[in-house]
């Protein structure tokens, strides 16, 4: 449903606003990914996921969200992180 929305949103844009792609920028496309990834992870009540991976996870989405979009990771950051984390 994301990628839907998202790629509509996109086409609207396009068809309507000039200076549309200027609004797409990296620290936006972390805050995206912080919603997909939350959606992922949290959307089913996934019970099955390790204690301390939930944990991890929920403070990288909200690292994502943050409101002052600089104090953001970046995504070499973010892939850096995710790469350190014990997934058993």
């Amino acid at each position: 449903m994301f990628h839907g929305y998202f790629a509509w949103q996109v086409r609207e844009e396009l068809l309507f606003k000039e200076d549309f792609l200027a609004e797409f920028t990296p620290e936006s496309n972390i805050a995206a990914f912080a919603k997909l990834f939350l959606s992922v992870c949290f959307d089913d009540n996934n019970e099955s996921l390790p204690h301390h991976l939930v944990k991890d996870a929920r403070q990288l989405i909200e690292r994502c969200r943050a409101e002052d979009p600089k104090s953001r990771p970046t995504m070499e950051n973010v892939v850096k992180e995710m790469e350190t984390w014990n997934l058993t």
